[in-house]
């Protein structure tokens, strides 16, 4: 069992360096050039998420996948967040990359992204969403809540829930 996964892990290794091996010397190997050596050991559900947005219009590919695919791979990995900061030195392909040129290019994409709901944004930090969460922030983003039913609906919790009928208060 433990050989299968160290197998993988060279498999991975050595399909990413066969990627890169025509790129002249300087080049590096981006985190998302290690998805394709785990594909075939992924749920079907993040598969499927990751596959439609190859046929996706609205994304610019491949470097809109590629931006999903690292997202994805660090999702569960809590020392790395995923911050602008993170996915700019897990993309950089080259020693001497321009990291503002790929900075613009990540928050666009990333932009892209989360307009077709298959990523959230948590302040500075951007999530993958699986197909499931994504249905979900779809239906979050359909309700449509005027102010005034937001005050009225606030009115009924005070007063009914927290203050349980008093309508009056006398201040000290």
């Amino acid at each position: 069992h433990l050989s299968r996964g160290e197998r993988s892990m060279l498999d991975a290794f050595q399909s990413a360096a066969k990627n890169i091996s025509t790129k002249k010397i300087g080049a590096l190997v981006p985190l998302y050039e290690f998805y394709p050596a785990i594909e075939s050991f992924l749920d079907t559900a993040v598969k499927r998420t990751i596959d439609q947005a190859h046929d996706n219009d609205g994304l610019e590919k491949p470097f809109d996948v590629h931006l999903l695919q690292t997202l994805f791979l660090i999702r569960y990995v809590d020392i790395i967040k995923p911050n602008m900061d993170n996915l700019v030195t897990l993309f950089i392909d080259q020693v001497d990359a321009d990291r503002l040129a790929l900075k613009r290019k990540i928050e666009e994409g990333l932009q892209r992204l989360e307009k077709q709901t298959l990523i959230s944004r948590n302040g500075d930090l951007y999530f993958f969403l699986t197909n499931e969460e994504r249905d979900v922030s779809r239906e979050i983003k359909n309700v449509d809540v005027t102010g005034s039913e937001e005050v009225k609906l606030l009115g009924e919790i005070i007063y009914t829930e927290i203050l349980k009928d008093q309508n009056k208060h006398r201040y000290k």
